[in-house]
């Protein structure tokens, strides 16, 4: 863990997240979620994508990830849905129905 550890704190990603995919599940998604906080901007597609691969991004906790505000949600959701559609990952249908609620819940359905 030494090794990932200075990795993230130098901005070495790509070394940290290959030596994170031979630790445990549980460091390599941190790795991966640091990784996409650092590189993304939050509430864009790519962030969404990323925390889908690293594993962080779970349907009951992901209100925030949609964007911070409405507008910005109702200008880019096609996005997310396209991003979450073309990378399914396991819990992928949770998420897009988080998405849809979300929606939803700004009056965008």
């Amino acid at each position: 863990l030494g090794a990932v550890e200075e990795a993230v704190s130098i901005g070495d990603f790509a070394t940290a997240l290959l030596v994170a995919s031979i630790c445990d599940p549980e460091t390599y998604k941190r790795v991966a979620q640091k990784y996409a906080e650092t590189t993304f901007h939050a509430g864009s597609p790519m962030y969404t994508t990323a925390l889908l691969f690293s594993g962080s991004l779970q349907a009951p906790t992901i209100s925030g990830a949609w964007g911070v505000e409405a507008d910005q949600l109702r200008q880019s959701w096609k996005s997310h849905l396209a991003a979450i559609i073309s990378n399914r990952t396991i819990g992928w249908d949770k998420v897009i129905l988080s998405l849809g609620d979300r929606l939803r819940e700004i009056g965008n359905i």
